[in-house]
């Protein structure tokens, strides 16, 4: 992800932030909700609609991620987050071809008086006047009115998909979110409900990485269900009820999608599970990191999870000194 981002930046390309969101209501079960998304989504990029929408706001590719959260109040919150790949002076150059072809084609058709066809001639003036927008656009940026038009058809289109696909209408405030990105990093509104949000926190990790995340005050990610410490016995049985509801609503559904042609286009390989796995124990086998620790100060410390993943997680690090804070131990190890 963090690949296709820095070659679009090389491009001299920019990003908008999407977010499309549905009501949802604590009666409401993730697998309704999450079908409602998918589906409305689907339907919202087919169709030429969509590609007329594209074509004139220099949308060239994009990535989209689902994320879950879930509420106490209303229940899972199903929720698409969708990086746009923007090309503006791409869009300007397709509208003054759009625009050239439709008054040669003026001019090829005339009137039987030998005048140009009136509806012909509207629609070259129609696509000059979005062309000569477009070359505006191109050299400003993004602004807040480009924002404002992208926001109002998306808004329509996302609200009647959703409701076609049998989800609750969005709200036509919070529906639909729409967002530049600067440097590609994510907006500062993203990444406050990160776990880890330092500065090497870019666009890559706020798309992929659900697992580092946290939710708002108000909601937390599944992943959280499972931190079970200091819960009652009641707590207890209604996180695995929602921790089982969110594995078999979720199983073989894709976590991201990657629009036709950009992973070609940036240079991507596509690798399959087996080629993951090897690459992975070939890199651990290049950086083989080990401590030894004593059985005594391992009995201290062998039942602490949270000191055990704090260890690994220095290890990883490259701070093996930091260790000594927690347990002794040898390292190098000994021969």
């Amino acid at each position: 992800m963090q690949k296709a981002a820095g070659w679009w930046e090389a491009q001299r390309g920019q990003f908008l932030f999407l977010t499309l969101t549905v009501r949802h209501f604590r009666e409401d079960s993730l697998e309704r909700t999450m079908d409602a998304v998918t589906e409305a989504f689907t339907a919202t990029i087919n169709g030429a609609p969509w590609k007329r929408f594209t074509r004139v706001h220099g949308i060239r590719h994009f990535v989209k991620a689902q994320e879950i959260t879930l509420g106490w109040d209303n229940g899972w919150h199903a929720h698409l987050h969708v990086l746009l790949f923007v090309d503006l002076a791409a869009a300007a150059a397709d509208l003054a071809a759009d625009a050239d072809q439709a008054w040669r084609d003026a001019e090829d058709h005339p009137t039987k008086g030998g005048g140009l066809n009136r509806s012909r001639v509207k629609k070259a003036e129609r696509l000059d006047a979005e062309a000569a927008d477009a070359a505006r656009a191109a050299a400003q940026g993004i602004g807040a009115e480009r924002r404002r038009e992208l926001h109002g058809w998306l808004s329509e289109r996302w609200r009647s998909m959703v409701v076609a696909a049998g989800g609750r209408e969005p709200s036509k405030r919070r529906g639909v979110d729409i967002r530049t990105v600067h440097d590609g990093k994510v907006v500062a509104l993203y990444v406050s409900k990160l776990q880890e949000s330092d500065r090497g926190w870019g666009v890559g990790n706020e798309m992929a990485r659900q697992d580092m995340k946290k939710g708002r005050k108000d909601s937390l990610v599944p992943l959280e269900l499972l931190d079970l410490d200091g819960l009652s016995e009641d707590e207890i049985e209604r996180n695995r009820d929602y921790w089982i509801e969110y594995v078999t609503s979720t199983a073989g559904r894709r976590a991201m999608t990657w629009s036709r042609g950009l992973k070609d286009a940036a240079g991507i390989e596509e690798l399959d599970d087996e080629q993951i796995v090897a690459e992975e124990d070939e890199a651990a086998a290049e950086d083989d990191r080990v401590l030894v620790i004593e059985a005594r100060h391992w009995a201290r410390i062998r039942d602490d999870a949270d000191t055990i993943a704090r260890i690994l997680e220095l290890v990883e690090a490259d701070r093996v000194d930091e260790v000594a804070r927690y347990v002794p131990f040898e390292y190098p190890p000994p021969v």
